[in-house]
This record gives structure tokens, C-alpha cells and sequence, in this order.
């Protein structure tokens, strides 16, 4: 009889955070923070990109020029609960020290932090 598999440890459903999509091709940073689960936010932005929904123009763009294959998605922050309050400040912290704002260097069009009010979009970054 085969040895019983020992029991997977539990995942926290709390996974916030700081995130950063990057081109390899041209080397240009997408910054995003997230409430809810890392991991879905990067399924929620690879299917938008996917299927031609991304919200973000130049993002979309990039993808459909260069495919999939050349961009990484990159966990820069994991934030406690405790933190939370400061998600959006530490997404734009981010985004200044990347660059995300520049064209040259990034993709983000609006200041860090605009979109992690309390009833956010689940997928809007």
C-alpha cells in the first residue's frame, strides 16, 4: 500500500503586495499593487492581455508586438495586514523608483495608489 501523502500546508488567503510586469524586449515596467491575491492579479492581467482587454494601451501594445514569452511578472513587495494602509504608497514608491511613469521606462499612466480605495475593481490595477 502506497505511503499517504503528508498534508499540503494551508495558503494564507491574504496576499497583498506590490508587483511589477516587465518587457525583456524594450525593458519598460508596469508597477500595480494588489489587495487580494498576488497570483490572481497575475492571471487577471496575463487573460486581459491575452485576449486583447488590457486596460493599459501601451501594456496591450507591447504584448501584441512582442508576445507573452518576453514579459515577467515579479512580486517587488509582499505587504502584512497590518500594513495595508500604506499599499498604495509603497506602489508609488515603486513606481517613482522604476520609473513607471516615464514612457521611456514604463507603462503607468496615473499616480500609484488611485485605485486601492476600499471598493476596488478586483483586477484594475
Amino acid at each position: 500500500m502506497p505511503k499517504p501523502l503528508p498534508p499540503r500546508p494551508m495558503r494564507s488567503a491574504f496576499d497583498a503586495g506590490v508587483y511589477v510586469i516587465r518587457s525583456a524586449s524594450s525593458a519598460r515596467v508596469y508597477v500595480g499593487a494588489t489587495r487580494c491575491r498576488l497570483s490572481a492579479r497575475l492571471v487577471a492581467h496575463w487573460s486581459a492581455l491575452r485576449h486583447g482587454r488590457h486596460p493599459n494601451q501601451a501594456l496591450q501594445r507591447e504584448w501584441d508586438r512582442t508576445g507573452g514569452e518576453s514579459f515577467a511578472f515579479e512580486v517587488v513587495e509582499r505587504v502584512a495586514p497590518e500594513e495595508l494602509a500604506a499599499l498604495g504608497e509603497r506602489e508609488a514608491w515603486w513606481m517613482d523608483r522604476l520609473g513607471a511613469h516615464d514612457p521611456a521606462t514604463g507603462y503607468n499612466s496615473q499616480p500609484g495608489g488611485m485605485s486601492l480605495g476600499p471598493r476596488r475593481v478586483p483586477w484594475v490595477a
